[in-house]
């Protein structure tokens, strides 16, 4: 765990619900112009890409008899700090 918190030095993360996530990306998206900040943004190979990611999460995850329920809970997006 310790090489991953290191390796997101100076990087940000915010967990949204899935919904709250997909609003809050073309928000941001629509605040300017379309230069660096917005390549960073969208394009997964560009220098210091943002990096956004779906965690599913098992409805049944703290009960020991229901099976597994996984759904998209959580939209997760990292950005560089100066972004």
């Amino acid at each position: 765990m310790a090489e991953w918190v290191a390796s997101r030095h100076g990087w940000m993360l915010i967990d949204f619900p899935v919904d709250s996530g997909l609003a809050f990306l073309p928000a941001v998206a629509s605040t300017g112009p379309r230069h660096a900040f917005y390549v960073r943004m969208t394009h997964w190979a560009a220098p210091d890409a943002w990096d956004v990611t779906v965690k599913p999460m098992d409805a049944a995850m703290s009960q020991e008899e229901p099976a597994s329920r996984f759904r998209r809970q959580l939209l997760q997006v990292s950005f560089p700090a100066y972004d």
